[in-house]
């Protein structure tokens, strides 16, 4: 027989032992999440259900699709659990999307991470800082869960946080990210990109002109706009995104002003502007901003027509 710590009860069995444990986690971690998936909510997962982890990372990135267009496999019953169960993507505002989740737990590690990312201002948090909050004290949120999680938690702020991989500013975020940033958790780190109302009407310009669906909400950000366009032109062919061969040189300027970007807020402020040969935004006056936006129309049509041109 054997009695606990402060010597309050005793111990005569497994079912005792049990209790005990319990009783000490539930006080040392009083907000963990009740997920109950037993693939995924494991310190160490297993190689399937790290299989399906994978698929369910990689369906995340369908937001605005009804249950992330997932028809089957293992990631579905994660998805249930994990993802819908706890609100953390649902209908809100007239769009599915991901969103502060439902669940108290889940919601208060959330505004925990919020007051992290704010309270950094312009200087990035890392992927590691976000798994360590969720391990440790209130949350002890098991390893499986860390990178399903931080990817919900950075899809439900959208164009609010620009990423970075090894420092570099990353212009797409894809299937490939996902995976590095699930192997490779050291190599990434993250920004707030705070919206602005002195910019607003600019920005809502390059909504006009690009014709950008999906902007919502009347505080927009500068990664609003350049996700959907610089993901885009990621995805041209390595020969629009090399050749020089009759191309304007501001386009080329721009090209690689893109390619080279260290983050949302230069590019569209500083880089860009400068390679159509005009002052930064903040030296702009009205009609430069007006004629920037149709250069920049008129840069991104360009490289998108290249290939297809060459194939005529």
């Amino acid at each position: 027989i054997w009695s606990d710590l402060n010597g309050a009860g005793k111990i005569d069995s497994i079912h005792s032992i049990n209790r005990l444990l319990s009783d000490i986690f539930e006080k040392k971690y009083p907000n963990t999440p009740h997920i109950f998936n037993e693939l995924a909510n494991k310190t160490k997962p297993s190689p399937s259900a790290n299989t399906g982890i994978k698929a369910l990372l990689s369906n995340m990135l369908n937001a605005g699709k009804e249950e992330l267009g997932i028809t089957g496999g293992s990631q579905l019953g994660m998805y249930f659990s994990i993802i819908k169960k706890t609100g953390l993507y649902r209908w809100d505002n007239g769009v599915n999307g991901f969103y502060k989740p439902l669940d108290p737990n889940l919601a208060l590690l959330w505004n925990t991470l919020d007051q992290m990312m704010k309270g950094r201002g312009s200087d990035k948090f890392t992927l590691q800082e976000i798994y360590t909050v969720m391990a440790n004290e209130p949350f002890g949120i098991k390893e499986g869960l860390h990178v399903i999680l931080a990817l919900a938690f950075l899809q439900s702020h959208g164009g609010e946080i620009s990423w970075y991989e090894e420092g570099k500013f990353l212009i797409d975020i894809n299937y490939s990210v996902l995976e590095l940033m699930r192997r490779r958790p050291q190599d990434f780190s993250f920004r707030y990109v705070e919206s602005s109302s002195m910019n607003n009407k600019f920005l809502q310009n390059l909504i006009k002109e690009f014709k950008i669906e999906g902007v919502t909400s009347k505080a927009v950000t500068p990664l609003d706009i350049l996700a959907p366009i610089l993901s885009e032109i990621s995805s041209l062919p390595d020969y629009s995104k090399n050749t020089e061969r009759a191309l304007d040189p501001a386009i080329i300027k721009m090209r690689r002003a893109i390619f080279n970007a260290r983050g949302p807020e230069k590019l569209l402020y500083e880089d860009l502007p400068i390679a159509f040969g005009k002052p930064t935004y903040n030296e702009m006056i009205s009609e430069e901003k007006e004629t920037f936006i149709k250069d920049f129309s008129r840069g991104y049509l360009n490289l998108k027509s290249l290939y297809p041109s060459l194939l005529e």
